[in-house]
């Protein structure tokens, strides 16, 4: 941890993270990427053995290869109990929903998918890469805004948590951004689950890759760093007593 990073936890008893998601673009010369990384997928990750096309497929191509909004969108889906494989011709994204394991049983889920994804060979460079959180504070019947480390006036009158929502940017260096959102009276349904209410906050930290940098070789250091850049992020948005609430568990200083 460096000089400038505070002591964060190493876990809370009540985590609020509802899901989170690694997201790889890259570039490539190759044709039809998207419809090659499926059957790829599906023979080397047994435990992705649901097959979806997504709705983008339908576009007819001449309009996707000509429009930057399509480059990035995933095209099929492969998904195995609560994690899933989104494919495209420029991207690759590994989602998992209400985590039950901490960020190493992730991160070595990551380095699996990422090797079946690099022994392709269909990737020429890696541009950038992001680690994305959405977090649900739920209801306790509290301002949810006091609750935060934010002060947010408008014309000197303070925001009120009805209809708040809160996009920033936040810059940690030339190649590292994290956008962070808040949404507060937030309604939370997922697959099916009960529908939740409360502050939700998503964390998306993203790195930009040059050229001369070498994902693969430097793949766990750099997952790890930006995960580290992610929590800083995320913990620093929460005053004490909302993290008291979280069941923090500490390390050594």
């Amino acid at each position: 941890m460096s000089a400038d990073m505070k002591q964060l936890p190493e876990k809370l008893g009540k985590a609020p993270l509802v899901e989170r998601v690694f997201e790889l673009r890259f570039e490539t010369r190759k044709q039809g990427v998207a419809e090659i990384l499926p059957g790829l997928f599906y023979k080397a990750l047994e435990d992705y053995s649901n097959i979806e096309t997504l709705p983008v497929v339908s576009v007819p191509k001449e309009i996707r290869d000509r429009e930057e909004k399509f480059k990035f969108l995933p095209h099929y889906q492969l998904s195995g109990d609560n994690r899933r494989i989104l494919v495209g011709e420029r991207s690759i994204l590994f989602s998992e929903t209400r985590p039950d394991g901490q960020w190493n049983d992730f991160c070595q889920e990551l380095v699996k998918i990422t090797d079946a994804f690099f022994e392709t060979n269909l990737a020429e460079t890696v541009s950038r890469f992001s680690l994305k959180t959405l977090n649900l504070l739920e209801d306790n019947g509290s301002d949810e805004l006091d609750r935060l480390n934010l002060d947010v006036k408008v014309g000197g009158v303070k925001a009120s948590p009805r209809g708040f929502h809160l996009r920033t940017e936040l810059v940690t260096d030339e190649r590292t951004i994290t956008i962070l959102q808040v949404v507060a009276s937030g309604v939370l349904e997922m697959h099916g689950g009960p529908i939740k209410k409360g502050t939700l906050i998503e964390v998306d930290s993203i790195r930009d890759m040059s050229a001369a940098e070498g994902f693969l070789a430097n793949r766990e250091s750099l997952l790890n760093d930006l995960h580290d850049v992610q929590k800083q992020h995320f913990f620093g948005l929460l005053d004490e007593k909302t993290l008291a609430t979280l069941e923090p568990k500490w390390g050594a200083a």
